[in-house]
């Protein structure tokens, strides 16, 4: 796994980015599930989201600046394949996720970070902590989830809020960095992966208008029609 990295009075840290957009679609914690966990394959556990941009500049340049990340670790992965765009609807969306566990044989230093009850409400998690010795919910795996509010002196903040509290269609502010993951015997060449670090709620009323543009793109159907009539 490759990390882009800068230097910060002689401290190297991982290089964040922010990108602002609609959210399309989401899958976050808590996990719900009745199967027991001593045999899960907890690495598939994850979570994601996927925003559509504004066709700004500003959006514009973090795509470029995201292409131009994904060559810089090209240069250090032997056939890495080129960033993959996706679409909904017609419009250009990115995906942003995050492993929910690690395998302890990939980070055998990673202690377990704090776990968030907002995202644990059942328990699953800290279950994970007691049973399973092989994976472990490090600070690498933590994705915060937050509201930007607006003091009356305009001074703007952010509180930690439930991930539950956030939904398609609202405005969001994600942050983020990019990776490179080397292939491996069943996959050849690498792949680019932007790594979810935090949500930030924006704005919800945008949800209605986003809701509003979806049922105008799709045709009602005859069931639709009748349930009208």
């Amino acid at each position: 796994m490759q990390r882009i990295i800068r230097e910060i009075n002689r401290e190297a840290e991982e290089l964040v980015l922010h990108v602002q957009g609609v959210l399309e679609e989401k899958l976050h914690p808590p996990i719900r599930t009745e199967r027991g966990s001593r045999n899960m394959n907890l690495r598939y556990f994850k979570q994601s989201v996927k925003i559509s941009e504004f066709e700004c500049a500003e959006d514009e340049a973090v795509t470029e600046g995201i292409g131009a990340l994904c060559g810089l670790l090209a240069r250090n992965i032997d056939g890495m394949v080129g960033f993959e765009y996706r679409e909904i609807d017609g419009r250009t969306v990115l995906e942003f996720g995050n492993r929910l566990f690690t395998p302890k044989r990939e980070a055998p230093n990673m202690a377990w970070a704090e776990i968030n009850p907002a995202i644990d409400s059942n328990g699953f998690m800290e279950n994970i902590r007691r049973t399973r010795s092989d994976f472990v919910h490090g600070e690498d795996n933590v994705v915060n989830y937050r509201v930007e509010k607006t003091a009356a002196d305009s001074v703007k903040s952010t509180d930690k809020i439930p991930p539950q509290n956030i939904h398609v269609g609202d405005l969001v502010d994600i942050t983020f960095s990019v990776i490179g993951v080397e292939g491996n015997s069943l996959k050849k060449g690498g792949r680019p992966v932007l790594v979810l670090r935090s949500v930030t709620l924006l704005d919800d009323t945008h949800t209605a208008e986003w809701l509003k543009r979806k049922l105008l793109l799709h045709k009602p159907s005859r069931l639709d029609t009748a349930v009208q009539l």
